[in-house]
């Protein structure tokens, strides 16, 4: 029986004073009241258990609409994978020669449409393999490994900063942390996956969110002294030589 039919198992009676009621009436109400209690017991703890689930759940449950958003705004993706693109104040802050490391600012909260909070960003999961792309390019080796990261505010607000450190096991390695440390490749972006989000006024904010990596990546600022590092065989790394054409435009021959 469910607990609805219960509540409703009982017609209704004539209501008739207490002091009306024999003491065998006044047994049989006293138990018919017992069950009630009972019923609105296990009524409350329904609801309590609903709300538990509720409460557990993200907030806004609508990837489609979420995922739709992101493309229509231009946002590069694979699945629910999106590339935070560069914004103003993500970019190098810091290099540190001995240790073949920079500090770096790879995510602002500061967006039009979409705000990334800081603080919600889940680690976890990163820190378990720290990997350092370049440009997202998740066929190749990594060419750095992350140190730490850290909430930081400064002028542009808060952001995410974090500390690469370049292993130059590998040719792309190298001439990456060579461009890094001359100011060549200056911006870098996320891989990350929105876990909770809210619907904003003129997009979304999202309020947690899973880092799988961090990738240095080109940019149009920057472009020309790539073109030119290129053109004069300081880059032959397939995958740089590969990226600095796709920006510019120009096929591989």
């Amino acid at each position: 029986m469910t607990i609805l039919a219960k509540l409703v198992e009982y017609p209704h009676e004539k209501v008739v004073p207490i002091s009306d009621l024999s003491e065998a009436g006044l047994g049989h109400a006293l138990s018919r009241a017992r069950e009630l209690v009972a019923v609105l017991e296990q009524v409350i703890a329904v609801r309590e258990s609903d709300k538990a689930k509720a409460d557990a759940a993200p907030r806004n449950f609508d990837r489609f609409a979420l995922n739709a958003f992101l493309d229509k705004a231009g946002y590069r993706r694979a699945g629910d994978l999106v590339h935070l693109t560069p914004l103003q104040g993500s970019i190098t802050k810091e290099i540190r020669d001995s240790e073949k490391a920079a500090v770096a600012v790879i995510s602002m909260e500061a967006r039009e449409t979409l705000v990334f909070k800081p603080s919600g960003a889940s680690l976890a999961r990163f820190r378990k393999n720290p990997v350092v792309l370049y440009n997202h390019d998740y066929e190749g080796l990594p060419v750095a490994r992350s140190l730490w990261e850290r909430v930081r505010h400064d002028d542009n607000g808060p952001g995410l900063v974090a500390k690469p450190q370049f292993h130059r096991d590998t040719e792309l390695s190298r001439e990456v942390w060579q461009l890094v440390a001359d100011g060549a490749l200056v911006s870098w972006e996320l891989g990350v996956i929105p876990m909770e989000w809210e619907k904003c006024a003129t997009g979304y904010f999202v309020t947690k969110w899973d880092i799988l990596e961090y990738s240095v990546v080109p940019s149009q600022t920057t472009l020309p002294v790539l073109q030119h590092a290129m053109c004069e065989s300081q880059i032959t790394s397939p995958s740089l030589v590969k990226s600095i054409r796709a920006m510019s435009g120009t096929r591989a021959d």
